[in-house]
């Protein structure tokens, strides 16, 4: 599980967080990453998850995405860089995928991402 502190308040933090961040598509989840939190100060790496309704209209499926996600971002976090606000919403194609199986993928985008930063400065 991922500590609480590293969790974005998405009532309060979203809107501001889908004005300047940057999506990227995978084939089981959208990235939303911003380096919001650097330009205010903060260079604490947070997390959210998003599993609507229409990826499972049962919550214990919604649920176990979830926490799936959350498996792989914790094994993940020395993988990640320190200044990222990332919000992931979940595709109905996660509910096949093994936690093993979004960690690969996750990888991937947050390199993606992270290799894009590095180029902007």
């Amino acid at each position: 599980m991922i500590a609480r502190k590293l969790l974005i308040p998405l009532r309060k933090d979203y809107p501001a967080l889908r004005k300047v961040g940057r999506w990227n598509d995978s084939t089981s989840f959208r990235l939303l990453t911003t380096d919001y939190r650097l330009q205010q100060g903060d260079k604490a790496t947070r997390f959210a998850f998003i599993v609507s309704k229409k990826v499972s209209l049962k919550s214990t499926d919604r649920h176990e995405v979830k926490r799936r996600f959350s498996d792989a971002v914790a094994s993940l976090l020395d993988q990640i860089p320190q200044v990222l606000d990332i919000v992931i919403l979940a595709k109905k194609e996660a509910l096949g995928k093994s936690s093993e199986e979004l960690k690969n993928e996750l990888l991937k985008e947050i390199a993606a991402e992270k290799n894009r930063l590095l180029k902007a400065g």
